[in-house]
């Protein structure tokens, strides 16, 4: 759903909001190259593995997976990215245009999201391979360093047709709370809006400071080292970007752009870490020492508990309620 002028998103309060209508989003699948080793090496017997099921190929806008009987064919992405797909081209074919609407005069919030088994390449996606960390010229750079650049080139390129400021925040929601990664992990609020409140606001006055940026957001991020992912984020990361515009004619206009690294699903079988139940996980969470397995386990709750919020806001919207 997109909002105009304010509002809406992670961005907080201020300004006028007036909404658009609800609109199916773009789902873009990306296929990532086969790993070396680990659990995204490619199976050497050659047949489906646990589970049953396997990779069986892709059209540009289908997915095949096999199983022991069958081949299913899903066509739900608007395109599908395959493994020879770069950062760059990616970020054109996915990104770029959600930016466009975010930095327009006038424009509309943006939510990026992405959403996949752990491992399988979303924060590679979104911010970018470790060696692409210390350069914004380095040609693997993610895609929110990328919609940095945009929205620098498009707004310095307006010269005096219009002022504006630009200003990064970074939330981590990790044991079914939100934290504020640019400020400590100190703990903040989600308002009533349903965004969040009290979290760090630091302006972007150029592409160089994007690199402490976010350096700083993955020194503080947590993470874990699973046979899946050695560097396996196991918490939900929203990157937003904040732009407030004021045109020669007096119009002020506020935009958010969200662009959340969801945490990824996994098996504990696959993943190596171990099965516990629900209470022993939340136990352990809480006391502040939990296991890779108790992370695992509220992560597949977590994903499993959006996916139910997802389908009641829609629903609700086609009754034409709000959502509570």
């Amino acid at each position: 759903q997109k909002s105009k002028n304010g509002g809406g998103g992670g961005g907080g309060g201020g300004g006028q909001a007036s909404s658009s209508p609800l609109t199916s989003p773009a789902c873009f699948v990306r296929i990532r190259p086969l790993a070396q080793e680990g659990g995204h090496a490619e199976n050497p017997n050659g047949d489906a593995g646990e589970g049953g099921k396997k990779f069986a190929g892709f059209t540009e806008t289908a997915v095949a997976i096999a199983d022991r009987h069958s081949e299913t064919s899903y066509s739900f992405p608007k395109r599908v990215l395959g493994p020879d797909e770069t950062n760059e081209s990616t970020y054109a074919l996915v990104g770029r245009p959600l930016v466009e609407q975010f930095m327009a005069p006038g424009g509309y919030d943006a939510l990026l999201f992405a959403y996949g088994q752990t491992g399988t390449g979303k924060t590679h996606t979104f911010i970018g391979p470790e060696h692409s960390w210390n350069s914004v010229n380095d040609e693997d750079l993610g895609l929110f360093p990328r919609a940095c650049a945009t929205v620098f080139e498009e707004l310095e390129g307006r010269g005096s047709a219009c002022q504006w400021r630009l200003h990064a925040s970074a939330v981590e929601f990790y044991s079914l709370q939100g934290f504020d990664l640019l400020n400590g992990n100190q703990p903040i609020e989600i308002g009533a809006n349903h965004c969040p409140v009290g979290h760090t606001q630091t302006e972007l006055t150029s592409l160089d400071d994007v690199i402490p940026y976010l350096a700083k957001v993955q020194e503080n991020r947590t993470v874990n080292s699973t046979s899946m992912n050695k560097g396996s984020s196991r918490s939900h990361a929203a990157l937003i970007l904040t732009l407030r515009q004021v045109d020669t004619a007096g119009k002020y206009t506020k935009t958010v752009f969200n662009c959340v690294d969801l945490a990824g699903a996994e098996r504990p079988s696959k993943a190596g870490t171990e099965v516990m139940s629900g209470y022993d996980a939340m136990v352990a969470i809480y006391q502040g020492n939990a296991p890779a397995g108790a992370q695992g386990m509220l992560i597949n709750f977590e994903l499993s508990m959006l996916r139910t919020a997802i389908v009641n806001a829609t629903a609700q919207h086609r009754k034409g309620r709000k959502m509570v």
